[in-house]
């Protein structure tokens, strides 16, 4: 091995010897995106949502904040990840389109009046919103000593790791500004690397762990359909009123089985089913 090369490989073992902890988040919120600078949440619509089935259904990722730039997330895997969530959902009777949103639509404060704008855009009767909040660790344990050596940088696993993500999918009517449902989903993960492979590392948890907070969302998923329907059907959401394009309310025990509108917004914002490409 040359001097120079020498050189290089000490020092970078040096660095990462003393590099410490790094941390690494990615978050978008619903309450920042709908509330932007207001100390509180305003009073709803007294109309309430009044839906026809079947619904034409928007989904859209929230627009990210600054700060994803060392994100394992780029925009062009959300829109693949979309693509198979309306692939999936194609042909049920009762969602009549399911319309991809890119994020790029979206401003980060941009609130319900642009909820209300990018429905008319695209035609949409509900909106289905997906945030995301991971934050990952990684820090120095014993092991990193040996980072001192070329071999222990790439070889020893002299690092602690740790991801924890955290997803939600909220469900709305924009043009009444009705909130319908959500289903979270949460995973914490921990693992070690080595100091001169941390970032593949990091990336490869961070894909994991979305995937398995998706999966604890479907589940939860359907307990808060069931949940919610209920509640429809006992008169429980009065500011809810679902029916048949022929206006039979689904109160009344008509319509084409109109608890299905509950499992089709919530649904939607299932992306953990058609992940296969981020195992």
């Amino acid at each position: 091995m040359k001097p120079a090369q020498l050189a290089a490989y000490l020092v970078t073992a040096l660095l990462l010897a003393g590099c410490g902890a790094e941390n690494r988040a990615a978050r978008t919120s619903v309450m920042e995106y709908l509330y932007p600078a207001k100390p509180e949440a305003p009073a709803p619509d007294p109309r309430g949502a009044n839906l026809r089935l079947p619904v034409d259904v928007g989904i859209a990722f929230l627009p990210r904040e600054r700060g994803w730039a060392r994100s394992a997330f780029a925009v062009e895997d959300e829109v693949a990840l979309l693509e198979r969530v309306r692939a999936t959902f194609h042909g049920k009777d009762w969602v009549r389109r399911i319309q991809i949103v890119p994020s790029l639509y979206l401003t980060t404060s941009g609130g319900f009046a642009e909820m209300e704008q990018i429905a008319r855009l695209f035609a949409v009767d509900v909106l289905v919103m997906v945030s995301i909040d991971q934050v990952q660790v990684s820090h120095d344990n014993p092991l990193a000593l040996t980072y001192l050596t070329i071999a222990g940088a790439f070889l020893i696993p002299g690092n602690n790791d740790e991801t924890r993500t955290f997803v939600d999918a909220a469900v709305f009517a924009p043009e009444t500004r009705t909130f319908l449902l959500r289903a979270p989903g949460r995973d914490r993960r921990r693992g070690m690397s080595t100091g001169m492979g941390v970032d593949g590392s990091l990336a490869h948890d961070a894909h994991q762990g979305m995937a398995a907070a998706m999966a604890e969302m479907t589940v939860n998923l359907e307990r808060e359909v069931d949940a919610f329907a209920t509640e429809v059907r006992a008169g429980q959401r009065t500011d809810v009123e679902i029916a048949d394009r022929q206006g039979v309310s689904l109160r009344q025990g008509g319509g084409i089985g109109g608890w299905y509108l509950l499992i089709a917004c919530a649904a939607l914002a299932v992306i953990g089913a058609p992940w296969t490409r981020w195992r």
